[in-house]
Parts: C-alpha cells; sequence; structure tokens
C-alpha cells in the first residue's frame, strides 16, 4: 500500500500538469499552493482515485539512482546493482523482484459503484456517472454515459426491427 501527503502529490499533479476545476468553474493546471482554489472529491479529498494513480506512477518510476556511483542492493541474499541513471522500479522489473506495479481499489467506493452499477442487471442503460466521475475520471465516466445513451437509442431501434419483423411474419 502507498500513501503520500498532499504536498507530494501536489507537486507530482504539478509534474504532470493536470487539470483541476476550482470553484469558479474554469479548469486549471494543478498548483500545490492554489490548492484552497480546487474543487474536492465527494470523498474530501483533492484528487480522485485516478489522479492520486497518476500522480503515484509518476513518483515511484520517477525514482532514479542520483548518486555519483552505483549502489548495491540486497535483496534475499542476491546482490543487485543499481547503476547511476537507472530507474528503480524498472531495475526490480528486470530483475523480477518486482512483477508489476498495479492500483489497488478503495474498497468502499467499490463496494458501492459495485451495488449501484454492476449487480443492476435490470437497468443497464443507467449508469452511475455521478459516482464514476470522481473514481475513474472524466474520460471512463463520459465514454459509460455515452455507452447508457447508445443503449437506450438502440433498444428503440431493436423494438421497431422486432415489430417490423413480427409484421412481415
Amino acid at each position: 500500500m502507498l500513501a503520500a501527503p498532499l504536498d507530494t502529490l501536489g507537486r507530482a499533479a504539478a509534474e504532470l500538469q493536470i487539470m483541476k476545476r476550482t470553484h469558479i468553474g474554469m479548469d486549471l493546471q494543478f498548483e500545490v499552493e492554489e490548492v484552497e482554489a480546487f474543487v474536492k472529491q465527494p470523498d474530501g479529498s483533492v484528487f480522485s482515485w485516478c489522479e492520486r494513480f497518476h500522480c503515484y506512477c509518476h513518483l515511484i518510476y520517477g525514482i532514479v539512482n542520483n548518486s555519483k556511483s552505483a549502489k548495491t542492493l540486497k535483496f534475499d541474499g542476491k546482490e543487485i546493482y543499481w547503476e547511476i541513471g537507472e530507474n528503480l522500479i524498472q531495475k526490480l522489473e528486470s530483475e523480477n523482484i518486482v512483477k508489476q506495479v498495479f492500483p489497488l481499489h478503495d474498497e468502499k467506493t467499490r463496494k458501492k459503484l459495485l451495488r449501484t452499477w454492476a449487480l443492476r442487471w435490470w437497468d443497464f442503460t443507467s449508469q452511475p456517472i455521478d459516482d464514476i466521475y470522481p473514481y475513474y475520471g472524466a474520460k471512463i465516466a463520459i465514454y459509460f454515459a455515452f455507452l447508457g445513451m447508445y443503449t437506450r437509442w438502440l433498444f428503440v431501434l431493436a423494438a421497431f426491427g422486432l415489430t417490423l419483423q413480427l409484421v412481415d411474419f
């Protein structure tokens, strides 16, 4: 599990040039010094789950050996040489110490989405966009909003086609 204070995440967000909505409705590039100007998520945090994941990846994949010499890392009785300028996570992945870096879900939010979205098979045209957006981000929310609308329109066409088929039969 990985956590970071707001100022560390804020610096990463600024480096990634993440755009955030302000209280006056404008999307501006995030700045740590102006954190109060940005709209918070429904859970009270500044960043969505998706934005935090991007910041964490930026932080951990940015760990590079900037010293003047190679470092020796020891793991499980094995010595690994971390060369100057080499990325730590990529080195650990190449040595098969780290298999993959992936995000863990927020269990409370995941269960809420499971109840309100995934288990509602009788109404699969309705998407809880207000819950999807803060958790997965704008691109995923727009995608599922489109799918919901598209499915509704296909039902109209399917009903029309079925009617024509029954009349022809």
